[in-house]
């Protein structure tokens, strides 16, 4: 009897071995960390055993603690979160469109929300009807550029 495969069951985009290969293959940026010895014994035996290098692992891990921070921040002041991330993707040299960017984290994916934010909705507001937290990092990335 042949057994047939419904691919229609299967979610959209690259598989596991897929995902793990190219992030494997994706070289990661440097960060000078200071590090404790027990956690770092701790990140050796995590190595070990996933055969993955231990900078890897702490960079993703430092990735999902500011993806978390920043959903944090969109949830409780989404302008915020959308200046922060769209200075980090111009950073980065990232479009806000792409998969990989900042804004994809506080928008939950390249979707129109994203494209009328950044289009209309933040440049078109009046500077009185930012909140004081969104004011500071506006000053404090607008002195960075200089």
């Amino acid at each position: 009897m042949p057994y047939e495969i419904n691919h229609e069951k299967f979610a959209d985009g690259p598989s596991l071995v897929e995902l793990y290969q190219s992030a494997r293959e994706t070289p990661m940026p440097k960060l000078n960390v200071k590090i404790r010895k027990s956690d770092l014994r701790i990140l050796d035996s995590i190595s070990k055993r996933s055969g993955t290098p231990r900078s890897q692992i702490l960079n993703s891990m430092i990735e999902s603690v500011i993806k978390r921070m920043l959903q944090d921040l969109a949830a409780d002041d989404q302008d915020c979160a959308a200046l922060i991330a769209a200075h980090a993707d111009a950073m980065s040299g990232v479009s806000y469109r792409s998969k990989e960017s900042w804004s994809d984290v506080v928008f939950e994916g390249p979707n129109s929300k994203l494209d009328w934010y950044y289009d209309c909705e933040l440049p078109d507001r009046p500077r009185d009807s930012f909140s004081d937290q969104f004011l500071t990092i506006a000053d404090r990335l607008s002195k960075e550029k200089q």
